[in-house]
């Protein structure tokens, strides 16, 4: 059945790959607590451009698996974009009064500024692993022959890889993450 809500999401059905995924969720074994069809659902929001209810299904999502990189860069996307969208929501003539003019850009400067930390996070996470990463790589065992030394050194390549492999699997490193630090900071600069 989440193939279905994937299928929903390729054809642009939002609305209709929500339900299927949400459905799916409702059953056992997952009890609305599977990070992977958490995150499929929070995407169909997002696509669909409900934001609102894309950051309460991240949010599941991370209390299910806290530890999980990839969705506290998700949740980061999700709130700068609607922080986007908050701000550039003044600029339409259809708002209704100045106070929801002011809590919308309240509410965008939070998500951009809670997005920018998980950024920043991410970045020294990716950082410090490839700093331990080359320390372990680099550092043989004390009082270690050639070959035990080299056996060190292997393991310890195939843990960074492992490590440092999945983050960059999912299509993270630290400039990708600076960048994205830098580009919140210049949207809170220009923020009115």
């Amino acid at each position: 059945a989440a193939n279905l809500g994937h299928l929903l999401v390729l054809e642009e059905k939002y609305p209709e790959a929500v339900k299927t995924y949400t459905a799916v969720l409702r059953k056992a074994p997952y009890d609305g607590k599977d990070g992977e069809l958490l995150l499929c659902l929070a995407n169909a929001h997002f696509c669909d451009g409900r934001h609102g209810d894309a950051l309460k299904a991240l949010g599941k999502a991370l209390r299910s698996d806290p530890n999980d990189p990839a969705l506290w860069h998700d949740a980061a996307v999700v709130q700068y974009s609607f922080a986007e969208e908050l701000f550039n929501r003044h600029l339409r003539p259809d708002l209704e009064t100045a106070s929801s003019v002011v809590a919308d850009i309240t509410a965008a400067q939070r998500y951009a500024a809670s997005a920018r930390d998980i950024f920043a996070q991410l970045e020294h996470a990716l950082r410090q692993q490839r700093d331990e990463d080359a320390a372990a790589a680099a550092a043989p065992p004390a009082g270690a022959s050639k070959e035990t030394a080299a056996a060190a050194a292997a393991a310890a390549a195939a843990a960074a890889a492992t490590r440092g492999g999945r983050l960059r699997a999912l299509g993270m490193d630290e400039r990708k993450e600076a960048e994205l630090v830098a580009f919140c900071d210049r949207a809170l600069a220009a923020a009115p």
